[in-house]
């Protein structure tokens, strides 16, 4: 279930790749999950479930969509997104971040040894940070490349529509956990980002800053 507000990311989505510069109201933007979709129909615009990589490609080939939640820069390089998107705006405003997970039935996971339980524990845990890791490198070069060598310019995405974002989301989400285990998640969700948003505005863009 994507959360509410905007976001960065060092392996997430980073931001929207659009055709042109008021394409971020478009009525054509391709997006995924029944929460993003709900939030961005509300919004005003007409979203496409069209997965990423070559859809994504073919759709603006076509002139189906004028924007993409796009995967991230590493992979919008590789499915050549820069030639019809040259706008990167960021941050996007949906996904705080990647997310992996690993289902174990549980009977299964049940007639493991205690060993054998911590060594899948500690292998799970050892691959999500690899792939935090490498995709901070990856994206950070293809996001050098995106820009130096194929025109594309990043922008900031305008305050005035994460607001309208956010105050949309914050409408649509509740509806949309119908069942107890999705109201679960999604108060849950809510309340890390209001406890976590304090440090995060503290520690990070004052790091960065200096830093750069």
């Amino acid at each position: 279930m994507a959360g509410c507000g905007a976001r960065t990311s060092f392996a997430g989505h980073p931001g929207v790749a659009t055709k042109t510069d008021d394409a971020l109201t478009s009525n054509w933007i391709t997006t995924w999950g029944q929460a993003s979709f709900a939030v961005l129909k509300a919004f005003g615009a007409d979203p496409k479930n069209i997965a990423n990589g070559v859809p994504t490609y073919t759709a603006f080939s076509k002139g189906e969509i004028e924007a993409a939640e796009a995967a991230a820069p590493a992979g919008d390089l590789a499915n050549k997104l820069y030639e019809f998107a040259q706008n990167y705006y960021f941050p996007n405003w949906n996904e705080p971040s990647l997310l992996s997970s690993l289902f174990i039935n549980r009977a299964a996971w049940n007639g493991l040894s205690a060993e054998m339980k911590n060594i899948m524990t500690m292998a799970a845990k050892v691959s999500t940070q690899r792939i935090m890791y490498r995709a901070g490198i990856e994206n950070d070069n293809a996001l050098r490349t995106l820009a130096s060598q194929h025109g594309v310019r990043l922008l900031p995405t305008p305050v005035s529509i994460l607001e309208e974002l956010k105050k949309t989301c914050r409408e649509v989400m509740p509806t949309l956990a119908k069942d107890q285990l999705s109201k679960a998640i999604y108060e849950s969700n809510m309340e890390f980002a209001a406890k976590i948003g304090t440090w995060s505005r503290v520690a990070y863009p004052g790091y960065l800053s200096v830093r750069s």
